[in-house]
């Protein structure tokens, strides 16, 4: 019996998760386009995915394509891996007075690789030696969503290491560049088909789209005002079965990134490695309107080169997961550990599928070589302080505390608002809390965050901030509607959660860290993020500290 599927122009397919042996297949709309598009990620393991279309087979060749509207194989190096497979279905199949014979589409796909992107380097751990049997290389490119911590910390091959060869240690010279060939395959870099190569690696080829690394390259994006960045991260420990995912720290950040095959990275004053050898990882999340949620991380063996003896330590006790921060008056910089996101286990970013987390200046990263992160440059503070005075709207509360004085319990038929008073936040009949205009229009609610709690139904709604700093609702049994996620412990207390002016709710702790943020329907972040977004001026103002010794509030 076969499936017939009737897709039209504009036609809404938001997204839909077909679980099949523990991996997903997502179908996503592409943005402002005329035709409606099929991405398959195909990942890793045992996945057979049969998929049928009744269309005409005339019509069918012309409309499969890969990079632009014409019958355009890909490179046969990533082909054979069926890295990703785009169906365009024409708003009207049969054209031209073709015929109409029902043909059934079969794909087939058994041991699925999806290769995407990775940085390609003999010091890379990958159960392909780089050696001349494999060229074409493409394991390391692998995306990382939905797995186990033993599947995707390392990428999977912890016991892949470098095979021995002169250049199998990645050296990083201390208040240097580094460069880095970033490419789905490794076919196109000089660890696969040199006479493949294209000229001016380090380029950027306009118009952007129609670009040989666009084209070659499953970055998913075509716009280069969508790329997110990538980073490079360092662990001072030379024995990687003894390194956490908390003991990465990222160095550089390139806003710019993925763009080039050939990508500069600048390197701060980095101290000098342990026993001659540290361990460093690329990574990389991309928009989520390109495709599946879904992280890259690419383990390499490196060094520190030309260190100064009396370079200060990277200050990893410190390190903390990044967090968003739209105001950027309230980023936290300084050290912090990579995006570990969408896997079953191990994660450390908030963020709901479909709203990815950046390498960008709204997660507080300046661009270029991060030089906060040194136990003698670390800008955080760790003193608590009082809490600033609240700014209220006519008298009425924009705030909540979890103790102290304050609002600490904001009640079903209570609001807060925005100061400027632009913005409510109200209970809705279903116990969710919603955040909007004061008409009720309605901007931003805690259902986002579908998977925290669930509804345990009842009445008599309140909302407040629990002593280990989680934002909550309950009902009057005390069953819980909502919990702010990965907020528990990770703070000093006492904590606020803020309405702002700009329609957002910030946790924040009595260090003034920003711990979490709600986000807006419209997807403003994802718009908002790009490449050449200047670091904000207010970062320049941000010392280091004199004291850190952590005070508990009174």
């Amino acid at each position: 019996m076969f499936l017939r599927f009737e897709l039209k122009r504009n036609v809404v397919f938001d997204w839909l998760d077909f679980w099949f042996n523990r991996r997903v297949v997502y179908l996503f709309k592409r943005r402002s386009q005329a035709h409606t598009n099929i991405n398959k990620e195909l990942h890793h393991s045992s996945l057979l995915i049969l998929t049928t279309l009744r269309l005409s087979l005339p019509a069918l060749k012309r409309t499969i394509f890969v990079s632009r509207e014409e019958w355009t194989p890909y490179d046969h190096s990533y082909c054979a891996s069926l890295a990703q497979v785009e169906v365009s279905l024409s708003y009207r199949p049969c054209r031209h007075g073709t015929t109409d014979p029902e043909v059934a589409l079969l794909l087939v796909l058994l041991l699925a690789a999806s290769a995407h992107i990775s940085l390609h380097h003999p010091s890379v751990y990958d159960p392909e030696p780089y050696n001349d049997n494999y060229k074409d290389s493409n394991k390391a490119s692998d995306p990382l969503d939905g797995l186990t911590f033993d599947q995707w910390w390392w990428h999977g091959y912890l016991n892949n290491p470098p095979i021995a060869r002169p250049d199998n240690v990645f050296e990083l010279p201390a208040n240097g560049q580094a460069k880095a060939w970033i490419s789905t395959s490794r076919s196109y870099t000089p660890y696969g088909w040199p006479e493949r190569m294209f000229p001016n690696p380090e380029a950027i080829v306009e118009p952007f789209a129609d670009s040989p690394y666009v084209k070659n390259n499953n970055i998913h994006t075509t716009n280069r005002s969508d790329l997110a960045g990538c980073v490079l991260g360092i662990s001072y420990k030379s024995d990687r079965f003894q390194i956490k995912p908390e003991d990465f720290v990222i160095f550089s950040v390139a806003h710019d990134c993925p763009a080039r095959w050939l990508q500069t990275f600048q390197v701060p004053n980095l101290p000098a490695c342990p026993n001659g050898m540290c361990q460093c990882a690329w990574f990389w999340v991309h928009k989520s309107y390109g495709g599946t949620d879904q992280i890259y991380m690419t383990p390499f063996q490196c060094k520190v080169t030309g260190a100064s003896a009396s370079a200060s330590p990277v200050d990893v006790a410190h390190a903390k997961p990044p967090r968003k921060c739209w105001d950027p008056a309230n980023c936290r910089l300084g050290p912090r550990n990579p995006m570990y996101w969408m896997n079953q286990d191990r994660n450390n970013m908030p963020e709901v599928m479909h709203f990815a987390p950046s390498y960008s200046t709204l997660y507080g990263f300046p661009e270029g070589a991060q030089k906060d992160i040194f136990v003698a440059t670390n800008p955080v503070n760790y003193v608590s302080r009082p809490f600033p005075a609240e700014a209220k709207c006519n008298g009425k509360p924009s705030r909540l505390v979890s103790s102290g004085n304050g609002t600490l319990v904001l009640k079903q038929n209570d609001i807060l608002v925005s100061p400027n008073c632009k913005y409510n936040l109200w209970f809705g009949g279903d116990g969710a809390l919603y955040l909007g205009t004061p008409d009720r229009n309605s901007i931003w609610d805690t259902n986002f965050y579908f998977r925290t709690n669930g509804n345990p139904g009842g009445s008599g709604w309140t909302a407040s901030i629990t002593k280990a700093g989680d934002f909550i609702i309950q009902n009057s049994a005390g069953q819980n509607r909502f919990t702010s996620p990965m907020t528990s412990n990770v703070g000093v207390g006492p904590y606020r959660l803020e309405l702002t002016n700009a329609g957002q709710l910030v946790l924040f702790d009595s260090l003034g860290h920003d711990l979490w943020e709600s986000s807006w329907n419209d997807q403003r972040e994802q718009s908002w993020v790009g490449p050449f977004n200047p670091d904000p001026p207010i970062w320049k103002t941000f010392a280091r500290n004199s004291t850190r010794v952590l005070i508990k509030a009174q």
